[in-house]
This record gives C-alpha cells, sequence and structure tokens, in this order.
C-alpha cells in the first residue's frame, strides 16, 4: 500500500511561496529546518520522520532532533503509532490556527521575559554605575543588515511627528505582503506621508502583491506618484533624519546593503529638497489588473 505521503514529496507549492514562509517562520525563532518540518507537515497532514525527511528535505540523521525540539516548543505533536518503535510514529502540527495561537504566545512569553531582563539590567547599572549625562550621539550610523533597517525605519516612523518622504526603490529589508503597522499609526497621528515610486518594478506583470501592499498604503491616506526611475533608495523624517541604502555597485549579487542614518537638519533639508525635485516631475499611479494583457504599457505611459 502506498504510504500517505510517498506520493507527495512535491504537493505543488511554488518553491518562492515555501522559501518565503520558510524565512517568516524563522523570524518568529524556528531554525531552517525547524521551519521546513513544520511546513512539510502542514502540506501533508501527517508523518513519519522517515517520511517528514524526505517530504521537508531535511537530512534523516537529524528529523528525530528536530522533531523532539519542535515538541518541546507545542509545534508539532505525535498522533498515533504501532507500538513498534520510533520509527512507526505519526507526527502532526495542531493545525493551521492553532499553530499561529501558539506561536503568538510563546512571542509574548518572549517578551514578557525580555522586558524583565531589560528592568532588571536598569536595577543593576542604576547601583553599579555611576550616573553621567550620556555621550552625545554621532551624526552617523552604519546599518549592515536588513533586520537592523527595519528596526531603526520602524522607530524612525514612531517619533515622526510631521511628514516622511520616501523614495521607494529595492533593495527592500522585507518580502512584499502585509503593510507595515508603524505606517499605519503615523498617518492615524496626522503625519504626512509621501512615496515615489519606480514605475518598472511597481508596474511589472508579477508584481500585483507589491501594487496591492502600496494601494492599501495609498487607501489609507500615504500620497504617491510614479517616476521613471530614482537615484537612490531614501527616506527623511521630519526634515531631521534621513536612512538611505548605499549599493555597491562592484558586487556581483549583493545581499541587503549597508545603510546609513544621517541625523543631520541641513543633509535633511538637502533631501528633501532632492525630493520634491523627483515629485513635481511624477506622475499619479494608475490602478492596474495583474491578468491585463498590456500593463507594460503603465510604465510605458509614465514618461510621456
Amino acid at each position: 500500500m502506498t504510504s500517505p505521503v510517498s506520493a507527495s514529496t512535491d504537493p505543488g507549492a511554488p518553491g518562492e511561496l515555501m522559501g518565503g514562509l520558510r524565512r517568516q517562520l524563522e523570524a518568529l525563532g524556528l531554525a531552517g529546518n525547524e521551519a521546513r518540518c513544520v511546513l512539510g507537515l502542514l502540506r501533508v497532514g501527517s508523518a513519519t520522520a522517515t517520511e517528514l525527511s524526505r517530504v521537508a528535505g531535511v537530512p534523516r540523521t537529524a528529523i528525530y532532533a528536530l522533531l523532539e525540539a519542535l515538541e518541546a516548543k507545542h509545534l508539532v505533536d505525535q498522533v498515533c503509532g504501532d507500538g513498534s518503535g520510533p520509527r512507526s510514529t505519526q507526527w502532526a502540527t495542531p493545525g493551521r490556527v492553532e499553530l499561529l495561537a501558539r506561536l503568538r504566545t510563546a512571542q509574548r512569553l518572549r517578551l514578557r521575559e525580555a522586558e524583565a531582563l531589560i528592568d532588571q539590567l536598569d536595577s543593576s547599572l542604576e547601583a553599579a554605575l555611576p550616573d553621567h549625562p550620556p555621550a552625545p550621539l554621532p551624526y552617523l550610523h552604519l546599518i549592515r543588515d536588513a533586520s537592523q533597517n527595519r528596526v531603526v525605519y520602524e522607530r524612525l516612523l514612531e517619533a515622526a511627528e510631521v511628514e516622511v518622504l520616501v523614495f521607494n526603490k529595492a533593495p527592500y529589508s522585507w518580502a512584499s505582503g502585509p503593510v507595515n503597522p508603524a505606517v499605519l499609526d503615523a498617518l492615524a497621528r496626522g503625519v504626512d506621508a509621501r512615496a515615489i515610486y519606480e514605475a518598472g518594478p511597481l508596474y511589472h506583470p508579477d508584481a500585483g502583491e507589491f501594487r496591492r501592499e502600496h494601494e492599501a498604503y495609498m487607501a489609507a491616506g500615504v500620497r504617491g506618484v510614479v517616476v521613471d526611475e530614482l537615484p537612490l533608495k531614501l527616506a527623511v523624517f521630519d526634515r531631521k533624519a534621513v536612512l538611505t541604502a548605499v549599493v555597491d555597485q562592484a558586487l556581483s549579487a549583493p545581499g541587503y546593503p549597508t545603510a546609513l542614518l544621517i541625523e543631520h537638519p541641513a543633509y535633511a533639508a538637502a533631501s528633501a529638497a532632492t525630493f520634491e525635485h523627483h515629485w513635481a516631475q511624477g506622475h499619479p499611479y494608475r490602478p492596474v489588473d495583474s491578468s491585463t494583457p498590456n500593463l507594460g504599457e503603465a510604465s510605458h505611459h509614465v514618461s510621456q
């Protein structure tokens, strides 16, 4: 008899989609192979460790340790077995809804633990070190990876009081999809947010998810225009601080580039002037259906 997963090693989920799901699980604290196991079980329902090794694409020598680690995190369960040994045990996730609920609970617990540690550190520092005035921060800060860039960007959004200006240009520090709540919070506080988009990436036939995300921002109050090309990736906050990416053109396959945070009103004013120059040349965004055969024409018409 055929195993329930022996013919299901490729259930048809696009590799790009599964890779994106795996990265999201990793961002929530799972190791890469742990995320693969969880996704494999969600795809097939249940499996033995040997079957899951094949479906998830993880080494058989590591599968039992991975399942034990996931069971300790309450993300997989042993659902049945014929009593002949661990190789006959069936494993499954608790289902998508319960899995997400458990992940949410785990994140809340981690946050409470981190806050308790910070409070403890605060008390220890106050007792151990004299209270000196803080040294002035430098004008220039180097930001070396995408996750750190996200943290800095959201901190600047949370601190914005009047205005945020954005050159929306690749590379992006997170995948397209859900809108960023920090942007919506800034809009709700009355912050004026404007964005300039490049026509090519915005109107690309495969950029439907990207367009839907930014249409949601525009519906929430972000004002946007489209231009043919932008010189760099840049965001200006209250004309006081600038966050920009510095792409090394000499690299053949660069990752997320080094970014610069420049906290200097004069530099921010100059960057805002550059933004206003491109804004004046922009055209309104034209909503399009990604199934439209002549989608590329929308990009062509921007320059006309």
